[in-house]
């Protein structure tokens, strides 16, 4: 009797299955993959944050305070003339030549202006040194030179080849704009590398090292508009980008977080751009090049803690609503956009009847603030909670700003991690 020999290949509903298994199990798989790989990005965040802080914190203990974060011109030359008593004037000066504007948002090789520290004609712009830079600058190492402890040997500035050094006889005002990063800086109290900072070289007319973070080029620089519209130049002075991020991340001064609300010039003879666009120019924010809607605009968050004693004019402005304190009120805020590189943020919205100077939020709930608002929209500013700036902006009139709510993946040195993963 002849016995037929069974066929041991799978069948086709037996592979159908399979398959069927399989894309189960990936579709179960792939988020929690996905989310694991988010979750450790996040978390290289916050180890940069921390070290950032620590390293903030050796600051303080070497020159006596925080480090300024180049929005109040005040406070920066208090600050460093404390820190390097033997300092000579000059030092400031050639600083002065990058954060200084005219009323025509011109640097001073117009005009031949070589103090304009001195002439009615500049006042301090707030986003000439920006947020981010200001932390580079600071942190990143200075001369031990103690007369030129920016432009000496090692110092964070070095004089472009071919330049004229501005502390001879019969330096022009353009000599001070000459300096340029130094990439051979003596090492500070963070250990930036290279390659995550913006720097880019000119070779022609001349080499010179510069930071490409505004988006524009060359010696002395050719302007652009950062998210808000302000003018920027090309400038001696970097962002620190960490390898997970496209955005730097901004660094704030507590002493300095009011002017996050502007500055009321009433009856000053400040420029023009401070006196005709308060609200935006004068602002103490963090607003990288590129469009609002893709960047977004980094500035401080305030608690849910009250004042008990508020004042009764901030910057000028008079205060309606009760005053929360800002977060980390002693020390500094350290904010990174996130994985989507964008900070979100609200400040001016077209068509919006927003007060002053837009609005803050406050950690950990997310709610919008604004301390010169009405009752009425104080009322409205109560339900929107969860860092929403869309619905915000439309609450008081304007229209969407961003895709989806950016605010969310921040990270900050004062939340465990996300600011959403915060939320209460």
């Amino acid at each position: 009797m002849r016995t037929e020999k069974r066929k041991t290949g799978f069948t086709l509903v037996e592979i159908l299955v399979v398959i069927v298994i399989i894309g189960i199990l990936a579709g179960l798989a792939i988020p929690a993959v996905t989310g694991a790989l988010r979750t450790a990005k996040e978390a290289a965040i916050r180890q940069e944050i921390d070290v950032l802080s620590q390293s903030l914190e050796a600051y303080r203990l070497d020159r006596g305070s925080y480090p300024p974060d180049f929005s109040d011109w005040n406070a920066v030359e208090r600050h460093f003339r404390k820190a390097f008593p033997n300092m000579n004037d000059n030092e400031l000066r050639i600083l002065s030549q990058f954060t200084h504007y005219n009323s025509g948002l011109a640097q001073t090789d117009v005009g031949a202006v070589t103090d304009p520290r001195t002439s009615a004609a500049f006042g301090h712009y707030p986003h000439a040194i920006d947020r981010a830079e200001a932390l580079v600058f600071c942190l990143g190492g200075f001369s031990s030179d103690k007369k030129r402890p920016f432009t000496g040997q090692g110092g964070p500035l070095v004089l472009a080849s071919g330049s004229t050094d501005p502390y001879t006889a019969g330096a022009s005002s353009s000599d001070f704009l000459k300096y340029q990063y130094n990439t051979d800086r003596n090492q500070g109290q963070f250990p930036f590398k290279t390659q995550d900072l913006t720097i880019a070289l000119l070779t022609s007319p001349t080499a010179y090292a510069y930071s490409n973070d505004e988006g524009a080029g060359g010696a002395g620089g050719s302007s652009t508009a950062n998210s808000l519209g302000a003018t920027v130049y090309a400038d001696p002075f970097p962002v620190f980008r960490p390898n997970s991020t496209e955005m730097p991340i901004a660094y704030f001064n507590s002493s300095t977080y009011n002017i996050t609300y502007g500055t009321d010039p009433s009856g000053s003879s400040a420029p023009a751009w401070l006196t005709t666009a308060r609200y935006l120019q004068s602002l103490n924010v963090y607003c990288p090049p590129g469009d609002l809607a893709d960047v977004g605009i980094a500035r401080p968050y305030a608690s849910n803690v009250i004042d008990t004693t508020p004042p009764s004019t901030i910057r000028g402005f008079s205060v309606t609503l009760a005053v929360a304190e800002f977060a980390e009120n002693k020390r500094f805020q350290l904010i990174s956009a996130g994985l989507d590189n964008n900070y979100g943020g609200l400040v001016s919205v077209s068509g919006s009847s927003l007060p002053s100077s837009g609005c803050l939020y406050i950690y950990s709930v997310g709610r919008a603030y604004n301390p010169f608002a009405t009752t009425t929209q104080a009322t409205t500013m109560e339900s929107l909670q969860r860092y929403q700036d869309n619905e915000t902006a439309k609450a008081f009139g304007g229209s969407e700003v961003y895709i989806s709510n950016p605010q969310l993946d921040n990270v900050t040195n004062f939340s465990t991690r996300t600011l959403e993963s915060d939320l209460e």
